[in-house]
């Protein structure tokens, strides 16, 4: 018996529930590595400060969603001007 079909609304629905995991240093605005999941992070997060414990106020986990597209066209009009 052949496999059902994924539909197309099913896809969008598994791409969109994906979320990833950075951690972020809060002196920028960019991730400074990303995970799969929580846990990694926090393993991540536990390494770095096992290595650098003055750095617990500066390093932080958090999630990284899919952009809306609110924010993809505010983006794009920002890098237009």
């Amino acid at each position: 018996m052949a496999a059902p079909a994924i539909s197309p609304v099913t896809t969008t629905w598994l791409a969109s529930s994906i979320v990833l995991w950075a951690l972020i240093a809060n002196d920028c605005t960019f991730a400074v590595d990303v995970f799969v999941s929580r846990e990694l992070a926090q393993r991540a997060l536990a390494d770095a400060l096992a290595d650098e414990p003055s750095w617990v106020d500066l390093l932080e986990i958090g999630p990284i969603h899919e952009p809306s597209v609110h924010e993809l066209a505010l983006a794009t009009y920002r890098a237009e001007s």
